[in-house]
């Protein structure tokens, strides 16, 4: 990690801080839904670096179908919501602990453009899913980055 991503996400770590404590200082559900909304952009620019994506990649994209972007696969508001209750629980009480959550959980991996927009549609209509029940039921292959299918990936799940 270099000297300015670690400075970066010690200040991502200190906001994390702060929208749990304004997150479960409040009742109202607007406000709440605000700062959810207000802390995904972040996650969003610290984590899509080379750092925290994995391996795989969708066939699609290995073959380059098409053009290819980086999907934070639990999405940056699930992200969002579940660092925010692991602080506020204390679950997470330090940078080290906040960082490795970021590198388990707000990995990307590799989609073709209209594959992520297909997945986002789907999720959206189907809120109880996650993003592998998606791909398969999308018919979205993942594999590796020389090709090879991946049946069963290493990808948690929040």
């Amino acid at each position: 990690m270099t000297k300015k991503k670690k400075i970066a996400l010690e200040c991502l770590w200190e906001e994390a801080k702060m929208y749990s404590a304004l997150y479960y200082g409040t009742k109202d559900k607007y406000k709440k839904q605000k700062y959810i909304s207000h802390f995904r952009s972040p996650i969003f620019d610290e984590t899509n670096t080379k750092m925290f994506q994995r391996e795989f990649m969708s066939l699609k994209a290995f073959n380059k179908e098409s053009k290819i972007t980086h999907e934070h696969c639990n999405g940056r508001t699930n992200c969002s919501k579940k660092l925010i209750h692991k602080i506020f629980k204390k679950e997470i009480k330090t940078f080290d602990e906040f960082v490795s959550f970021l590198k388990k959980y707000c990995y990307t991996i590799q989609i073709l453009s209209e594959e992520n927009v297909l997945v986002a549609q789907y999720l959206k209509k189907n809120s109880d899913k996650n993003f592998m029940e998606a791909y398969g039921n999308l018919g979205i292959t993942l594999c590796n980055k020389e090709g090879k299918i991946i049946k069963e990936p290493d990808l948690p799940i929040i």
